[in-house]
């Protein structure tokens, strides 16, 4: 059987925020070996090794405590936007572990896949690409995205010129670049100068048997067993990325003051981010509930009206659009944040995030 590698540096499991979603969706049932290595961006886990599916191999290998030291030392210089993911390639040669296991596992793969750009300067020379297919499966522009997000005239421009250096060096080695988005792909064209023909578009999805709309009877229920004391009620869910706090932070100050008969939902990592970056006074009608899972995040979705999405930036596409409109919420969305939402159901599967492979 042919043998896929993909790198990157989070977890797939739990398949929470759009990344991880793209990551099990793309690979849950690709039908053929398939070994993705990853890390984690914060520290005190464990290392992992297990099977999500019969062909889906998971191995996470921690970063080395000098790793996040050193991130969070640049961290600070760039104004305490977080940049461990942008400055990976200057860093990983402080986690040995995790470096070695990337580099083995692309050896002896004949497909190598990148879901960001921040691993393949790391791992570059170790590829032999005239045996080797090279595919970047970009989740984002993200030099474009980190031009936005770390531009100060200062160390975060350094840092997001990088990005676009290690990301326009990647498009051009890949044999294949996937986009999320016909807006991506034309960005990738533009900028870089990839050409057209190793321009795929490859839509994000949501899995669809997971999330059904609720009827009156189990809406009503669901509003009754999380107590919620207004009549209507809308829902916001987001990781901690700088795009969703901007819209967690629109929704506390511009539409909850405005709206004081709905009750405004805001799950997710968004949450946590929010506690630690805003001062975010007390609203009777604003419910804070950080990560969900995601029996917990379905009963919010059972209970609420309406599904929001107010992002202002950003890139790629709002995996969480799918979600909501596979729940059969009514979306209120900017314009940015429908760009490439067209559905694109994931075929049922049994997925197990411990253990023995999956039956399929």
């Amino acid at each position: 059987m042919m043998k896929v590698c993909v790198l990157d540096m989070q977890p797939i499991s739990p398949a929470v925020g759009g990344g991880r979603l793209r990551l099990l969706g793309m690979f849950h049932a690709l039908g053929m070996e398939t070994t993705y290595v990853g890390t984690y961006d914060w520290p005190g886990e464990p290392p992992r090794d297990q099977w999500l599916t019969s062909t889906l191999r998971e191995v996470t290998v921690p970063l080395s405590p000098e790793h996040f030291t050193a991130a969070d030392e640049l961290r600070q210089r760039a104004d305490g936007k977080p940049v461990i993911d942008s400055a990976f390639h200057q860093m990983a040669h402080l986690s040995p572990a995790y470096l070695a296991r990337a580099v083995e596992t692309a050896r002896q793969a004949e497909i190598v896949v990148f879901e960001h750009p921040w691993v393949y300067p790391a791992v570059a020379d170790a590829l032999d690409l005239s045996r080797q297919l090279l595919v970047y499966d970009s989740q984002n522009m993200e030099g474009l995205l980190r031009i936005n997000m770390l531009d100060d005239g200062a160390v975060g421009t350094e840092v997001a010129c990088e990005v676009i250096r290690i990301e326009r060096d990647l498009c051009r080695a890949a044999h294949l670049v996937l986009a999320c988005s016909h807006e991506d792909r034309i960005l990738f064209h533009d900028l870089y100068g990839v050409r057209y023909r190793s321009l795929k578009l490859c839509p994000n999805g949501v899995f669809t048997n997971a999330l059904k709309p609720a009827t009156s009877a189990e809406r009503a229920q669901a509003k009754q067993k999380l107590n919620f004391a207004h009549a209507n009620a809308a829902v916001f869910i987001g990781s901690g990325y700088q795009f969703n706090m901007e819209a967690a932070q629109f929704i506390i100050d511009e539409l909850a003051p405005e709206l004081p008969s709905v009750l405004f939902v805001i799950g997710g990592g968004v949450g946590d981010a929010l506690q630690e970056r805003y001062h975010t006074r007390k609203q009777s009608n604003v419910r804070i509930t950080g990560m969900l899972s995601d029996e917990d995040k379905h009963l919010y979705f059972k209970a609420c009206d309406v599904a929001l999405n107010p992002m202002f930036g950003g890139s790629g596409t709002n995996i969480k659009m799918f979600d909501y409109m596979a729940a059969g919420l009514p979306v209120v969305s900017t314009r940015k944040a429908g760009l490439g939402s067209m559905m694109m159901p994931l075929a049922p599967t049994a997925v197990e995030t411990t253990g023995r492979p999956a039956a399929m």
